[in-house]
């Protein structure tokens, strides 16, 4: 049996000289090689695909992690302030997960049949290096890791010039503490501005506690604006909280006073103060370290106590013959070091900042990654309310927990749908008077979406696109990191991997997309292999989802929110049916998708498009989107909950100062 040397290597671009009994493996999943191309270099998408389209990981993993975490006491692990992290992690531990798989199988799939002496990878690659390390650990092959740009780092480094270069700093370091000294130094334009802005928010807090003090005025404390959506307003687009957003202004109008805590904003970025400027309801998150954290009464070091509290006895992590459980202790150290230390530590600055502000609630979306906020909520005795942010399914890893003390969850959980409700009492532990159906605030601005847009509107969407005069437009919904790169990749071949004929693809990113993504590559790449003109195509992230999908001729999907949306705005919507358990909310059998497997079925379905029955569309929008009005159902209950907390005395004297201009 030939012994070969696996060689992975980052994009064709690090192709190298063939060697005998080497296979290289392009890591560049929108490659696509051309025509007469060597056989000895195999792009990633080839095997991932045939193992995509056979394996359910996404399920597989959580499995694979459920019964791990379990014999390694991961929920006390790494438990702290009466929290439990782990609940917050699994997400994050799954997709981690889910990717080895995919590892474990690729490397199974490369060496059927023969024996391999070695398998070379980039440092970057961790996943491929975690289950490769797990395999070689009885010396059955070689693992080597090739450093990161090693050529660059090399050539970088002039350690001689560096020895012989006079050192001119000192002049700089002497004048600079004349300045200091003499009183004679005056802030940079830059420093005064920020300077400026920090003086602004400080002001706009102060104006909520007075005016709290002074008119006793029922208040919201929200906490959002994480994901930031686009919404079209009369003649133009502005970025908002699809979900609190529009209960804040709903309470506005009910005489409650509303602030909101922009998560992820940071008042020294010029483009995140473009957004807080003109808005007097919103402080930035920079603003709880600023503020709050001096206030906070200091504990011990969150990273000391998460990681102490990890241990790997009788833990193994069997992955078909590599433990795992070496790599995924290493991540979960990790995570207990960094995102989740950092979480623990915020607990006391929010709770200064609550005992500060007083709300008489707090009003937030994304639960499962807002424990912090729970516990401090608790601890100062302020009800906590959560609606609903995405798909609600049995096996969620984000949802599906048994109960626990050291769980948090909202005193009340808002959920779109009867069947929501029954997922949280069925699958997650909430008791029957947690979990009110109010449907949902971000679809409420579509009602009545799926009446025909107005034609001129339409033709001014399509031409903002760039859309021909008679071209079909697809809107294709995507996700950000492991399915952007495998799922998304595989879908894209299989589905889009043709002509095209009078199809423009309009690929709407997830709002976790940095970038613009591997798209473009990928298409392009695939007609020039298969020697057909490439389809006209648009990338867009911050586009009006509802605009954008009224104007489009039908919409495809692989597993997202969007999926949902198609139907209640009453677009064609295909399913993309490649990959097993891709239809998780069973759209097909309701007679609300259209399944496609190949390029013919997509372009079967453009040429007849198929708009989902009547009937089964509103069966479907009635089990999981309660109709009507959900801000207001929302905002009644939270209403309710603040003002019982008002004094006899109360009401607004309209002496607010919290509407500082900037």
């Amino acid at each position: 049996m030939t012994a070969r040397r696996l060689v992975f290597i980052p994009s064709p671009e690090d192709i190298p000289e063939p060697r005998p009994s080497t296979s290289v493996i392009v890591l560049d999943t929108a490659w696509t090689p051309s025509a007469g191309a060597r056989p000895d270099v195999v792009p990633l998408r080839q095997v991932v695909s045939a193992i995509l389209e056979q394996r359910d990981l996404a399920h597989q993993s959580l499995e694979y992690l459920d019964a791990w975490a379990r014999r390694a006491g991961m929920v006390q692990g790494l438990s702290m302030n009466g929290i439990s992290h782990w609940f917050r992690a699994r997400e994050e531990l799954w997709h981690w997960l889910h990717e080895r798989l995919l590892w474990r199988a690729v490397v199974d799939e490369l060496a059927a049949g023969t024996h391999f002496a070695a398998i070379e990878a980039p440092e970057a690659e961790t996943g491929l290096i975690d289950v490769a390390r797990a395999l070689a650990a009885d010396g059955r092959f070689e693992l080597l890791v090739r450093p990161a740009e090693t050529l660059a780092t090399e050539a970088s480094v002039t350690p001689m010039a560096s020895a012989i270069r006079p050192d001119r700093s000192w002049p700089r370091r002497a004048a600079s503490w004349i300045r200091r000294s003499v009183g004679r130094r005056r802030p940079s334009p830059r420093a005064a501005e920020i300077a400026r802005r920090s003086e602004l928010l400080a002001a706009r807090v102060d104006g909520w506690v007075r005016g709290r003090d002074s008119s006793h005025q029922a208040r919201v404390l929200a906490v959002g604006l994480g994901a930031r959506q686009a919404e079209w307003v009369g003649s133009r687009q502005r970025l908002v909280d699809p979900y609190l957003d529009p209960v804040l202004e709903r309470l506005r109008a009910d005489e409650v006073r509303g602030l909101m805590i922009g998560l992820g904003l940071d008042h020294r970025r010029d483009a995140d103060w473009e957004l807080i400027a003109d808005r007097y309801d919103l402080i930035p998150q920079s603003l709880m370290r600023s503020r709050w954290q001096a206030q906070a009464t200091p504990g011990p070091a969150p990273a000391s106590v998460l990681s102490t509290g990890l241990t790997l006895a009788d833990a193994p992590l069997d992955i078909a013959g590599a433990d795992l459980a070496p790599a995924i202790l290493r991540e979960v150290h990790r995570l207990a070091t960094g995102s989740l230390a950092s979480v623990a530590r915020q607990v006391p600055s929010i709770e200064a900042a609550l005992r500060e502000l007083q709300p008489g609630a707090v009003l937030l979306t994304n639960e499962g990654h807002r424990a912090h906020w729970l516990r401090a909520a608790q601890l100062t005795g302020i009800p906590t309310f959560s609606i609903q942010h995405g798909l609600l399914y049995g096996d969620h890893p984000g949802y599906a927990f048994a109960p626990h003390p050291a769980r948090m969850i909202p005193t009340r959980m808002f959920v779109f749908g009867d069947f929501e409700r029954r997922i949280l009492l069925e699958h997650a532990g909430y008791r029957p008077e947690e979990v009110i159906v109010s449907g949902s605030p971000r679809l409420t601005p579509a009602a009545g979406a799926d009446a025909p847009m107005a034609a001129e509107e339409r033709r001014q969407v399509r031409r903002d696109l760039g859309v021909a005069e008679g071209d079909r437009m697809l809107v294709i919904s995507t996700a950000p990191g492991l399915v952007r790169r495998f799922h998304m990749a595989h879908m894209t071949e299989r589905l889009l991997g043709g002509p095209l004929p009078r199809i423009h693809l309009v690929f709407k990113q997830h709002p976790g997309e940095a970038d613009e993504g591997p798209y473009q590559h990928l298409i392009d790449g695939l007609a020039a292999a298969g020697g057909y003109d490439a389809p006209p195509m648009t990338v867009v992230r911050d586009a009006d989802l509802y605009r954008l999908l009224r104007a489009a001729d039908a919409h495809l999907g692989l597993r997202s929110t969007v999926l949902t949306d198609a139907v209640a705005v009453g677009t064609s919507n295909l399913i993309a049916a490649v990959q097993p358990a891709s239809d998780i909310l069973g759209y097909v059998a309701a007679g609300v998708a259209t399944p496609v497997s190949n390029i013919e079925d997509v372009r079967d379905a453009l040429d007849h498009p198929r708009a989902p029955d009547p009937g089964a569309r509103r069966a479907f929008l009635e089990n999981h989107f309660r109709p009507g009005d959900a801000v207001g159902r929302i905002a009644t209950v939270v209403a309710g909950t603040v003002q019982e907390e008002r004094p006899a005395n109360s009401g607004s004297n309209g002496t607010d100062a919290d509407a500082t201009p900037a």
